[in-house]
């Protein structure tokens, strides 16, 4: 409990501006750099304050913050009608909406769940790694020291608003639970062990999970060669694989959509790089030679400062590197090979990056995200380093004592090649320059970051030599307060790196109310779509204020929606944009059904017939497509494709005008072309109801023929006309049709795919079962015990 508090109490210092100060914690001022809202930047506001989490403004929190008015009005978050033409949002799993964490937001006010949630994490973190090191054998004091170091590492307090962390939080339960199962082999820890696994896929971060998984399955190689007998070992092995097929089949509610959104998407990269430059090793010690993003003055240096920086603090560092000397334990040498492993595959080297990037997965994993395992293995072997400084003799003390010393003069081989700022190092104000100043030049940030080094390095070293001294006399009390000294430094200097790089912004930045050409534009979008260009209103950040946009920012991207969203011009892979002098922009416009147009004051909307101004605002201009194809509309022709391949070229060669009288479909047969009627095409279709997983229309066909509905053709939709089950056509390449008999009729779609249900099914089964196996036998076995009542004696 003690541990708990204390491990809070850290976590709340590390972003407390938020949770105690009134604030609440969210990148969202960057919104006020952008059109719109640039209009109404406060005077006060001169720059964001990180410009690297605009993935939270645009993706986690918008997502989620849709996800929840859905949770709350009593539905699922299956489908996000938005974004794009359409999204699977509970299949993309960037918001990760299942993860218990998660749940917070839907019940709580919006903004104080976020910041709980990052608490929350920190502390899972911590507690996790505790548990792990105190399985391993180390004291309360190496135990902490590991803890501490983990879960306020930079890396892993970088990644803080994105689902990574709700695995990275999870890894040392995972390795504790394999070492419990290796340890007590009882069926109900193999349920323990089920249980993380099941929720680090719900934690909504594949790549993370695999990584995990890299690190679990060599932990468990070690600890399954520890058991002495073959019989022993089957039983482990088994009770592992079942914990794994267990926790895996809790998971399929999350991974089975998964699959079905990745067998729609051209590739499954969830990020760049294969690995980084070996300069990027410098973050191990001095984290912001190249500058920080929460800082005006930032440069770039090898990479971003999110995908590099992997700092665990200088004591941390000096005994990791110390306690090498006394590694004999396989465990130790476990957490040694880790980390060596992790830097191979994180740090670009020519040949051997090109070697791994081969094999299978690897490929489709951002090498350089191994880095949190980097983390990890320097926090354990810290706390193995403390732990071997209290138990060596004094001998041994002295030589741990000089490695310590040796790892602290590292960076002063930096000195070789880059002189301090003139004037030699920097006042002391630099050491945290996002707390109490600002680095304003290369030199300078350069020269504060030795300092900050030096500092907490040679203080270290004087707070390891009292507790050798303390330890070597045999002082028990100047021990313990040598140790908690140990801890309370490793905590400081961590805290005063991290601190703030998650930046907390007032309730009006964080929600900023809508510019008058949102209003204007929420008022005439209708049932069609609203589009701004180039970088006015930032994709996915039209949901806040109610507008449905043709673009957005989602991973895996869905194939037939880029195909013809690039192919008319438009760009980008997980986050698309669309320039207005693009040749093609007006076809786009309305083959997307984009009846709303948002410019800057400075900027035009594409030249072309039936898109005229109606509105000019300090914010901007508003601009409306008369061509754009209605969102649902009838057709009495069409065109049938042999192949989605030939669906594809006749839409791009078509103008919106054949597209709306005779749309290009596939799967409805082959032959000649439907003869259009005369006349004006028929436009007798109505919405009923416009919800997220449902679609309801009224229509009023002429004769037979398909309704069109711009909204994203994807698997696990199904459609109804007249309460009859209806095939679902794709209609110009990344919409739908549904066909329809000559009269009046109702055609419903709704989004509720079979494979989802399947596996809800065995999602809750499995976690029923975990429960049974992981809960129930503790529960019993702490059930306080009665006596027996004492025997009456027997009437004589």
């Amino acid at each position: 409990m003690l541990v708990a508090l204390l491990l809070s109490a850290l976590d709340l210092l590390l972003v407390y501006p938020a949770v105690l100060g009134g604030r609440v914690l969210g990148p969202e001022d960057f919104l006020f750099f952008n059109a719109p809202l640039s209009s109404v930047r406060p005077t006060s506001l001169m720059h964001p304050s990180n410009y690297l989490l605009t993935d939270a403004l645009e993706v986690f929190h918008p997502d989620l913050e849709w996800a929840r008015g859905i949770v709350r009005s009593g539905h699922l978050p299956l489908w996000n009608p938005q974004i794009f033409g359409g999204w699977p949002q509970f299949a993309a799993q960037q918001t990760a909406l299942l993860y218990p964490l998660t749940w917070l937001a839907y019940a709580l006010p919006f903004w104080p769940a976020i910041s709980l949630i990052v608490v929350l994490k920190t502390l899972l973190a911590g507690l996790g790694t505790w548990w792990l090191c105190r399985r391993l054998g180390l004291g309360v004091a190496a135990a902490l020291l590991a803890a501490v170091t983990y879960s306020l590492s930079s890396y892993f307090v970088i990644w803080l608003e994105h689902p990574h962390t709700n695995v990275y939080a999870l890894i040392p339960w995972l390795l504790g639970a394999i070492d419990l199962v290796s340890v007590r082999r009882r069926v109900s820890d193999a349920g323990v062990l089920a249980a993380v696994v099941g929720l680090c896929l719900l934690g909504g971060h594949p790549e993370s999970t695999f990584i995990a998984g890299l690190a679990a399955a060599g932990f468990a190689v070690v600890r399954l060669s520890e058991v002495t007998t073959a019989a022993e070992r089957r039983r482990v092995l088994l009770l592992m694989a079942g914990a794994v097929v267990l926790g895996v089949a809790s998971g399929a509610v999350v991974l089975v959509p998964f699959a079905d959104l990745a067998a729609q998407a051209p590739r499954l990269a969830r990020g760049g790089g294969a690995g980084q430059p070996d300069r990027s090793l410098l973050s191990l010690v001095l984290p912001d030679l190249w500058g920080r993003p929460d800082s005006p003055f930032q440069l770039t240096g090898p990479s971003n400062y999110a995908e590099r920086t992997s700092y665990v603090g200088a004591l941390a560092l000096m005994l990791a590197v110390a306690g090498l000397y006394r590694a004999r334990s396989r465990q130790q040498r476990f957490f040694v090979g880790l980390l060596v492993g992790a830097l191979v595959v994180s740090i670009h080297v020519p040949v051997l990056t090109k070697a791994i990037v081969s094999l299978p997965v690897m490929s489709l994993v951002a090498l350089n995200r191994a880095l949190i395992l980097v983390a990890l293995s320097l926090a354990v072997l810290a706390g193995y380093g403390l732990q071997h400084l209290l138990d060596a003799d004094v001998r041994e003390r002295r030589l741990m004592l000089a490695l310590a010393a040796a790892v602290a003069c590292l960076p002063l081989l930096w000195l070789t090649r880059h002189a301090p700022a003139p004037g030699g190092l920097v006042r002391f104000s630099d050491i945290a320059p996002h707390l109490w100043g600002k680095s304003t030049t290369q030199a300078q940030t350069g020269a504060a970051a030795l300092t900050r080094w030096l500092t907490f390095s040679m203080i270290g070293l004087g707070v390891l030599w009292l507790l050798t001294r303390s330890v070597n006399d045999g002082r028990r009390r100047l021990t313990a307060v040598a140790l908690a000294l140990t801890v309370g430094l490793a905590a400081a200097d961590l805290l005063a790196l991290n601190h703030g790089y998650h930046p907390a912004i007032s309730q009006a930045e964080a929600a900023p109310a809508p510019t008058p050409s949102l209003v204007a534009a929420r008022a005439a979008q209708g049932a069609g779509r609203t589009l701004g260009f180039n970088e006015y209103l930032i994709p996915n950040v039209g949901s806040r204020y109610g507008l449905r946009e043709p673009r957005g920012h989602g991973l895996p991207a869905l194939g037939r929606y880029l195909a013809l969203w690039n192919g008319l011009g438009g760009t980008g892979f997980q986050d698309t944009r669309l320039r207005p002098k693009t040749p093609r922009a007006a076809q786009l416009l309305d083959d997307f059904g984009v009846t709303v147009l948002l410019t800057s004051r400075n900027e035009y909307a594409p030249v072309a017939p039936g898109i005229r101004r109606i509105a000019r605002n300090r914010d901007g201009k508003i601009y409306r497509n008369a061509n754009a194809l209605p969102r649902a509309y009838l057709a009495t022709s069409w065109r049938p494709a042999a192949s989605r391949r030939a669906a594809l070229a006749a839409t791009l060669a078509s103008p919106a005008a054949r597209l709306r009288s005779a749309p290009v479909l596939e799967g409805v047969g082959l032959g000649p072309p439907i003869p259009a009627l005369p006349g004006p095409s028929p436009s007798g279709v109505t919405f009923t109801e416009d919800a997220a997983d449902t679609v309801a229309l009224n229509v009023d066909a002429p004769r037979r023929g398909y309704v069109v509905l711009l909204d994203t053709y994807y698997p696990g939709w199904s459609a109804t006309v007249d309460g009859r089950d209806a095939t679902i056509h794709p209609a110009n390449e990344a919409f739908r049709a549904v066909g329809v008999p000559a009269g009046r009729h109702r055609v419903v779609f709704r989004f509720l795919p079979r494979s989802l249900v399947g596996a809800a099914i065995l999602s809750t089964v499995a976690w029923m079962v975990i429960f049974a196996l992981a809960v129930l036998p503790r529960m019993r076995r702490r059930r306080p015990r009665t006596r027996p009542a004492a025997a009456t004696p027997a009437a004589s």
